[in-house]
């Protein structure tokens, strides 16, 4: 890690769960496999959480809710640590839209299920919500409103970067 970097409490905390002085990272070839064994790792993680989240949710109904809250909340955590990591060591998250467009309409896809698993499980546990348009209306809205803000966010990543592109030989 570069010494310009500031040398944070959460840097540190990183550093420490991941074991960066190991000498198992100073082989190239073995990091970089580790990378990509990480990489696919956590997005496993990310994709299994979510997955199951959604499965517990549609199975379990409302008495899942905690599990899978606790579930969600955990890869949620992870997912938030190192997208924080990464972007204090100055690289950001934001992909190419336009070559993962296929993830991203399944993870549209898979959030729209968990979503109506949540919708589902939340009914069992009142059943106004299924009486309440307005509500069921809002939660529609609110998911669409998401959706919509995640793609502007990637949208205006890519163009950001569009810049940088064209500087490449």
């Amino acid at each position: 890690m570069s010494t310009s970097i500031k040398r944070s409490a959460f840097m540190r905390f990183a550093a420490g769960v991941a074991d960066f002085g190991d000498p198992f990272y100073a082989e190239e070839r073995q990091r970089d496999v580790w990378n990509e064994a990480s990489a696919f790792g956590f997005q496993l993680m990310l994709w299994g959480t979510l997955s199951l989240g959604t499965v517990m949710l549609w199975v379990g109904g409302h008495e899942s809710l905690p599990c899978a809250a606790s579930v969600i909340g955990l890869g949620g955590l992870a997912a938030a640590l190192t997208i924080g990591y990464a972007g204090r060591l100055g690289v950001t998250a934001a992909g190419n839209w336009s070559v993962n467009r296929r993830r991203y309409v399944a993870l549209a896809v898979l959030l729209l299920a968990l979503a109506g698993g949540l919708v589902r499980a939340l009914a069992e546990a009142d059943s106004t919500l299924t009486s309440d348009a307005s509500t069921i209306a809002g939660l529609l809205v609110g998911a669409s409103a998401a959706l919509l803000l995640v793609w502007v966010i990637g949208r205006s990543a890519r163009v950001r970067r569009a810049p940088e592109a064209d500087d490449e030989p």
